[in-house]
């Protein structure tokens, strides 16, 4: 903590005011679901993988071009709305798994040109899971604590918005978890 506190008062003292603006970012995509032997919900388990619809929120505040922190929610579900689930478990396996978190990470950007840059993230996800068989009514419910990383390519075409492309890996407990987006980034 005392590690993640200094970085915070470096990257708050770099800060400068033609970079520095507070953001909300949104979107949606879909979360890849991989794991195999003992996982959370199961021992003994030979494989497990579901594809879920997944809808992320972020709000954040970048210090300057380069450095930012941001919090975030994440909803992975096999079916938040009927007519926008991308729902494809393998029901074979008799698996599926539902899930939400909240994490806290910190941003990097390499500015490329005027108009686009890379990203990347790094933090902790607190997440809450439900792995449910497909056949029955039952349901286990797990909770953690993992690390969350990112890369992103962003398009900026004012200084107000930006649109991304986001890749996010995350393990939830032998869970590999992918997670892929499209989103909007507003700038206040």
């Amino acid at each position: 903590m005392k590690r993640l506190t200094s970085l915070l008062i470096l990257l708050m003292s770099i800060a400068t005011t033609t970079y520095a603006a507070p953001y909300l970012n949104g979107g949606v995509g879909d979360t890849h679901w991989q794991a195999k032997g003992d996982f959370i919900g199961a021992k003994g388990e030979t494989s497990f993988s579901d594809v879920d619809f997944s809808m992320p929120i972020n709000i954040g505040y970048q210090f300057n071009a380069y450095f930012g922190i941001e919090a975030g929610y994440r909803a992975y579900s096999n079916n938040p709305v009927a007519f926008l689930s991308f729902n494809e478990p393998l029901d074979h396996l008799g698996q599926n798994m539902n899930a939400h978190g909240s994490m806290l990470s910190l941003t990097g950007s390499i500015p490329i040109g005027k108009y686009f840059a890379l990203g990347i993230k790094a933090g902790d996800l607190r997440w809450i899971a439900d792995i449910k068989p497909n056949l029955s009514s039952g349901s286990s419910h797990f909770r953690g604590t993992d690390a969350v990383y990112a890369v992103s390519v962003q398009i900026k075409p004012e200084k107000s918005y930006a649109i991304e492309y986001n890749y996010e890996i995350s393990r939830f407990t032998n869970i590999d978890t992918k997670l892929t987006y499209l989103s909007a980034t507003w700038y206040f």
